[in-house]
């Protein structure tokens, strides 16, 4: 397995890979999402969420939302058989989202910050885990 050092931005992450892996671009798309919860939350003075679920991750303003409305663009379908669990700044242990009853709410505050917040992200042999700074929503080193 090659471990890989990715450098986005100011922020870097780890990947461990194969040559095949459908892991790699899910942390960018994530990152992309909740810079778009960010602004839209300061711009339109409302809460918004990035929820999370085994197929799917979306930006929503209602955090009760089982799935992504239809027609939503700021949103990011998971490649089959992918993994995800998330973590709070205060938790030990990794929640899995592995059925609509698990899914995550990641909040983002109409103050421009969100909850700080990382991600697990596993698909075959392939793993990734980013965690996310709560003034940016940016990727921050692992």
């Amino acid at each position: 397995m090659l471990v890989v050092s990715i450098v986005v931005g100011s922020s870097m992450f780890l990947l461990s890979s194969a040559p095949s892996d459908k892991v790699h671009i899910i942390p960018a798309q994530i990152e992309k999402l909740a810079k778009n919860a960010l602004q839209l939350s300061k711009a339109k003075k409302q809460t918004h969420y990035l929820l999370i679920s085994p197929t799917h991750i979306w930006i929503s303003s209602n955090s009760d939302e089982k799935k992504p409305l239809l027609g939503n663009k700021d949103q990011l379908t998971l490649p089959e058989e992918t993994l995800i669990a998330y973590k709070r700044s205060d938790a030990v242990k990794w929640t899995w989202v592995k059925t609509d009853k698990d899914k995550g709410i990641w909040s983002f505050s109409i103050a421009g910050i969100c909850e700080e917040m990382s991600f697990n992200i596993e698909h075959g042999q392939s793993s990734a885990e980013i965690s996310f700074h709560p003034l940016t929503a940016a990727i921050i080193q692992q």
